[in-house]
């Protein structure tokens, strides 16, 4: 990655960039101050906010015959009704609710966009983190989030970070309070609970199954960009399984998805949605070159992950990732080589076996003093190369960690199918438990 290359977490008054690494479970990141996107800031491009002055709409007063402001006086009860009737009228006007998922639209086609804005925007909400000082409100951040249930709503750890409470505003501009029941900063996922929704709201459906998404197919973003609440941006899934950062650990989330469609500051934790209205993933982060606006390069956490994690975090506030305790990279020609393997050999190299892991003393990483090639020195080829899990091949990092994180959970024991030097060993380890303890490695 360049130097001016980063990812940046959307949302809630904090901006977190990361540079991307070649350890791709073990990726550090830094906070950078910002504003997320909230209206009552200024200045996203140098890190600083100030607070504005309140815009203030002001007219002249009404007044009688002597200059002085008339009188108020009660509406009859004809005036009442009529502004009443007015009321329901507009309130009924919204488009009804039909049934989700929608129809497949044809082959190639994007759909109409017009009714999947309609059908799934009463399930999209704005979440507003007020910024209290000596008990005034002065700022804060803003983010998104989608109903999953009649009194959930999805959206990212670090739009509600160190948050009890936010404010949750639907379409219609209706305004409740939340409880933020469960977070999960490995997943950067969090459940906020609603118990009185307001009417004409409605859950969104959840695409679980990750591998029947396809680059190219046409997808959706609806979220509160730069507080534009109820923005949708179109575009197509540019890119299936990377790896980001998590943002605030050294792990990472896996099986990520990344899109053209435009997200930016604000739009964090909202869903992104295919032609049929399916939520597809949770809108994240974006890939910037030296600034905070979309540069085309959005990242979402897949539906796949959201359905594992969330119940849980319903259930009981938090989630229970499995740890192996490795750093590594993808095997690339300079390893083959200096070990003879053939070119086209492919799997998870292991750089490093950390010492208090429960792959010590199971799985080899490179020895000796020299760094290996995946952070750009000597050559020091003899770490482990993984070419299977449990039966499953392994043709990469990526494919390492997402079926660890993905597939097992911790106390499992799983098989590792290890190339240690000529031989080809089977290599039980046990799985441990992630925890928030541990250094972040940059």
């Amino acid at each position: 990655m360049s130097h001016g290359e980063r990812l940046v977490m959307l949302g809630c008054g904090i901006l977190a960039v990361a540079l991307l690494m070649c350890t791709a479970v073990i990726t550090g990141g830094m906070l950078l101050a910002g504003t997320g996107g909230s209206a009552l800031f200024d200045s996203l491009a140098d890190g600083r906010s100030s607070v504005r002055e309140p815009v203030r709409f002001d007219s002249a007063p009404q007044t009688g015959t002597a200059g002085a402001p008339a009188a108020a006086r009660p509406l009859t009860g004809d005036s009442a009704a009529d502004i009443d009737a007015a009321r329901a009228e507009r309130a009924a006007a919204a488009s009804p609710l039909g049934a989700l998922p929608l129809p497949a639209p044809a082959r190639g086609e994007a759909g109409d966009l017009t009714t999947l804005f309609e059908q799934v925007n009463p399930g999209v909400v704005s979440i507003e983190v007020p910024q209290m000082i000596n008990g005034i409100v002065v700022g804060g951040g803003q983010g998104s989030g989608f109903l999953i249930d009649d009194r959930h709503v999805v959206t990212n750890n670090h739009v509600v970070t160190n948050k009890r409470e936010v404010d949750i505003v639907f379409d219609s501009g209706l305004r409740r309070t939340g409880e933020v029941v469960g977070t999960d900063v490995f997943s950067d996922l969090a459940v906020v609970r609603i118990d009185n929704l307001p009417s004409g709201v409605r859950p969104l459906p959840l695409l679980q199954d990750f591998d029947v998404l396809r680059v190219g197919e046409p997808v959706v973003a609806i979220g509160n960009p730069f507080g534009h609440a109820n923005t949708m941006t179109s575009g197509i899934i540019s890119a299936l399984g990377r790896t980001i950062p998590d943002g605030a650990t050294r792990f990472a989330i896996p099986q990520t998805i990344q899109t053209d469609a435009a997200i930016n500051p604000g739009n964090s934790g909202g869903p992104l949605l295919n032609a049929r209205g399916q939520v597809i993933g949770v809108n994240a982060q974006i890939q910037t070159q030296g600034t905070a606006a979309n540069a085309g390069v959005g990242f979402a956490i897949p539906a796949s992950i959201v359905a594992k994690v969330v119940p849980e975090l319903i259930r009981s506030g938090a989630y229970r990732w499995p740890y192996l305790g490795v750093q590594g990279g993808a095997l690339n020609s300079e390893i083959t080589i200096a070990r003879g393997l053939d070119l086209d050999m492919q799997g998870a190299y292991i750089g490093e076996v950390l010492l208090d892991g429960p792959s010590r003393g199971r799985l080899q990483g490179t020895t000796g003093s020299s760094q290996n090639s995946l952070q750009g020195g000597p050559v020091s080829p003899d770490g482990d190369i993984v070419i299977a899990i449990d039966g499953e091949p392994v043709f990469s990092f990526d494919d390492l960690l997402t079926y660890v994180s993905l597939e097992t959970k911790p106390g499992d024991t799983i098989e590792m199918t290890v190339l240690r030097g000529d031989e080809r060993i089977a290599v039980p380890v046990t799985l441990g438990e992630r925890s928030l303890d541990e250094p972040i490695r940059r």
